[in-house]
């Protein structure tokens, strides 16, 4: 009977030793649960956001007196809103599927210390409070991701292209752009834009009468018998102020710009008194255009697209028109009087019936659709 229990006794010790031995050999990867987030971030505030590519291609993001800058662009002002919501995505990362937690399968998913596609360091001030790397991906918005506190690597929910590495992909393409409202005067082309009455006055009007739109422009500068073509100024006021360039160039002048006989000059007065003036270059070998804006020290890429439409604009047989063409195109001719006031044709019989095959078979301008 002993020698029973001695022998249950060992076997119960061997099931312990075994059991240990597969728990310590087990994989950590039981350690974070699924669903749970990937940064302990909690509230804290990053106000330096560090990205890294494969080739050691590093751009830095930096919050200085409330507002994100590129420090390695001269201080260049950054998209807020794209760096915002791009430290909400990080701090709702959560991890998914487990998927190994070896330093082998670490490279093999490029997610290593020294092999990845992207490694994100966020900082406050000099203390880094994360380090996350991205590595390859096994779908759609998914990547294999993994903590610097740990050596698990996850699948998680992010799209590399919301870290690009490239400077232009985050400088604020909204800083050339001025209110509509706040443009008082246009000098081009000979001429002086100006609104009629103040922009905020012709809204209230156009508002009591329940219509909408720019208030109309006058100009100094006509010949006899020219006036304002209110569609084109209007365009040319839009383009202003909704400017957008592709990249900054940098602050150092080239005489390839094209500046030093621009294709275009512009100058704007604000309605706090100050004045601008935008100037337009060619690049002839790189088929674009170069922008200098007096307020800023930096010259800004503008697309061929871009440029060519914003000169186009400023054109002065866009912007001035006959009188006599102005008035013709709002007065209805005597044809078109009669027949408006012409009664309907009664119909002998109704038009014959065509058929859904046929209307579909039928080129744009025989259903009307021509574009």
């Amino acid at each position: 009977m002993q020698k029973k229990i001695g022998l249950l006794t060992a076997l119960l010790a061997a099931q312990l030793i075994l059991a240990l031995g597969l728990g310590l050999g087990r994989p950590a990867v039981n350690a974070a649960q699924p669903s749970t987030p990937l940064l302990a971030l909690g509230d804290q505030p990053v106000d330096r956001l560090e990205i890294q590519g494969p080739d050691k291609q590093t751009l830095l993001l930096q919050k200085t007196a409330g507002r994100w800058v590129l420090p390695d662009s001269a201080g260049f002002p950054a998209d807020k809103s794209k760096v915002e919501r791009l430290l909400g995505e990080l701090k709702a990362l959560k991890r998914g599927l487990a998927v190994a937690t070896t330093a082998g399968a670490q490279q093999r998913f490029k997610v290593s210390d020294d092999d990845f596609e992207r490694k994100l360091v966020l900082a406050q001030g000099d203390k880094t409070l994360a380090t996350v790397y991205f590595g390859t991906s096994p779908g759609l918005r998914q990547v294999h991701a993994r903590s610097a506190r740990d050596s698990a690597v996850y699948t998680t929910g992010f799209g590399l292209y919301e870290a690009p590495l490239g400077a232009d992909a985050w400088e604020d393409k909204t800083l050339l752009r001025v209110p509509a409202d706040d443009i008082r005067r246009i000098e081009v082309a000979v001429l002086a834009l100006s609104p009629l009455q103040p922009p905020h006055a012709a809204a209230a009007k156009k508002t009591a009468q329940g219509a909408a739109g720019p208030p109309p422009w006058s100009a100094t500068g006509l010949d006899d018998g020219e006036v304002v073509d209110q569609a084109h100024a209007a365009d040319l006021v839009q383009q202003v102020s909704q400017l957008t360039f592709a990249s900054v160039l940098g602050t150092r002048a080239d005489p390839a710009y094209g500046l030093e006989q621009p294709a275009l000059t512009l100058e704007l007065t604000l309605k706090d008194g100050k004045r601008e003036q935008i100037r337009l270059g060619r690049r002839e070998k790189q088929n674009d255009y170069v922008l200098q804006v007096s307020s800023r020290p930096e010259y800004f890429r503008l697309t061929s697209a871009a440029g060519a439409a914003l000169i186009k604009s400023a054109q002065r047989n866009q912007l001035v028109t006959s009188a006599k063409t102005s008035v013709a195109a709002k007065t209805p001719s005597a044809d078109a009087k009669a027949a408006a006031t012409k009664p309907p044709a009664a119909s002998a019989s109704p038009p014959p019936a065509v058929s859904a095959g046929a209307v579909r078979s039928a080129p744009p301008s025989a259903a009307g659709g021509a574009s």
